[in-house]
């Protein structure tokens, strides 16, 4: 633990969380704010998180490849100008066109996740790395934990412009540790365009069989999770707990979600280190994409309160297993060059995951209450096939630079 705390995967992890704990604070509010200060209707509310998720399709591959270019600290710092701004401006609005400036410039640069994975895939050998981009699903299973439970407490109690002044100053903070905390890990040498291998289009490497593969895992895996979880708390309204009142069922939803990203938080810590050992990435990915798909189908085909539990912590152990196994691999099969591009291609692809879902979700839900677990479980056992056709790449021997100063 102590070797944690002190080596560069440390500042990322808090990089990452406090980042998060920053976007969860506005999960609960930004809905009621746009509604009660600016009068904005279901659908546009609802456009303001798919403008966000558009610019992020657009903006993670170009940071991914600017930071092969000038290396990942100047780029994550950059991005989270961005977020910042974002939150200020959000805020101080004064009308809706500031809620949709401030969701686009956070989009276009809220793709420095992919920038932080690509940072631990620099410093991190071989054999470690699904385990290390753990850390970031780790980070983010936390951020969701507190970021949303403040942001609720801090509206209800002080209202919505303070709460997001609170989101803004968690995002200064994380400037603050990539500053004076953060080593760069990309070293000039081994940057695009300064290299003696041939730099190669970004058409060429996503025809790889393999990583278009990992591609539609990503796609399809998002498209699974937002068709569900953007119904969520309806489903468990009209199907799991229908005699009970709306204010239990969001307290029950709230304990699900919280013990969802407990559960994903021990996962990283406990388990995926092990199981990659033993069977490698790409057998983890089809074993935690399985997993996935029977802890949906039984919320699916027994929509009861302890099948409903028990689904969620499968799911959320089998994505705990197979998202980080999957981002791990992308990094074996990309050139090394190329290595921030493709992780960011590879968000821009969840992105697009996470547009598509809600409307499928939604799509399903106004139809029959019940079909959206099933719609889930079933977009997740295509991903589950995809994922048949994925090879073990052999590693290179020799472990990555320490990050210079």
């Amino acid at each position: 633990m102590t070797r944690f705390f002190r080596s560069p995967k440390f500042p990322i992890f808090l990089i990452v969380f406090v980042d998060v704990i920053g976007l969860g604070i506005t999960i609960p509010v930004l809905p009621v704010y746009a509604e009660s200060f600016f009068r904005l209707s279901g659908i546009e509310i609802a456009g303001l998180t798919s403008l966000f998720f558009a610019a992020q399709f657009v903006g993670a591959p170009l940071l991914g490849r600017l930071s092969d270019r000038v290396g990942r600290r100047p780029v994550l710092i950059a991005s989270q100008f961005g977020t910042l701004t974002g939150a200020i401006l959000t805020s101080l609005a004064l009308s809706p066109i500031y809620l949709v400036v401030a969701r686009l410039i956070d989009g276009l640069t809220g793709g420095n996740i992919s920038v932080a994975q690509a940072y631990l895939a620099d410093i991190t050998p071989p054999e470690q790395r699904a385990k290390s981009i753990g850390l970031v699903i780790a980070a983010f299973g936390l951020g969701f934990i507190i970021g949303p439970a403040f942001g609720a407490f801090m509206s209800a109690a002080y209202g919505p412009r303070l709460t997001f002044a609170c989101a803004a100053f968690a995002s200064g903070c994380t400037i603050l540790l990539s500053i004076f905390l953060l080593k760069e890990s990309l070293p000039p040498e081994k940057r695009l365009g300064l290299t003696r291998v041939p730099e190669r289009s970004t058409g060429d490497i996503v025809r790889h069989p393999q990583i278009a593969r990992l591609l539609a895992i990503g796609l399809l895996g998002q498209i699974a999770v937002f068709a569900f979880n953007s119904v969520f708390i309806l489903w468990v309204d009209k199907v799991v707990l229908p005699g009970w009142t709306i204010e239990n069922v969001q307290r029950a939803t709230g304990v699900v979600f919280i013990f969802m990203g407990l559960v994903t938080v021990a996962t990283q810590a406990l388990v995926i280190g092990p199981v990659v050992k033993r069977i490698g990435e790409a057998k983890a990915v089809m074993v935690g994409g399985l997993m996935r798909v029977i802890g949906n189908a039984m919320m699916a085909f027994f929509p009861r309160v302890y099948p409903a539990v028990a689904g969620s912590a499968m799911a959320g152990i089998g994505g705990g297993i197979a998202m980080p196994s999957a981002a791990a691999l992308l990094t074996f099969h990309a050139p090394d060059v190329a290595r921030g591009r493709i992780i960011g291609i590879n968000q821009s692809a969840m992105s697009l995951g996470n547009i598509i879902g809600p409307l499928v979700g939604g799509f399903m839900y106004d139809r029959n209450p019940a079909w959206p677990p099933l719609v889930s479980a079933g977009t997740l056992f295509l991903m589950w096939l995809v994922s048949l056709g994925l090879t073990q790449p052999l590693k290179p021997e020799a472990a990555p630079p320490a990050p210079s100063a």
